[in-house]
């Protein structure tokens, strides 16, 4: 888990570096999908689970993708 830890964060980071977040509250809510997206991957793409999981796994970093790219 300490991989996923570090991956979270790195990816906050950029994420303000590039400037896609202005308020506080917008980046806590970024940290929480984030956090939440990091777990459910390394849960998922663990030996055993199969492609509905993956597809499900997509479909939530494409729907924090949507939600990063709105104006």
């Amino acid at each position: 888990m300490l991989a996923a830890g570090a991956c979270k964060e790195a990816a906050l980071k950029q994420v303000q570096a590039e400037g896609l977040i202005s308020d506080q509250l917008t980046a806590q809510t970024l940290h929480l999908m984030i956090s939440a997206l990091v777990t459910q991957a390394v849960f998922q793409l663990q030996p055993g689970h199969g492609t509905a999981e993956r597809k499900s796994l997509r479909a939530s970093v494409l729907t924090a993708v949507g939600l990063l790219s709105r104006p």
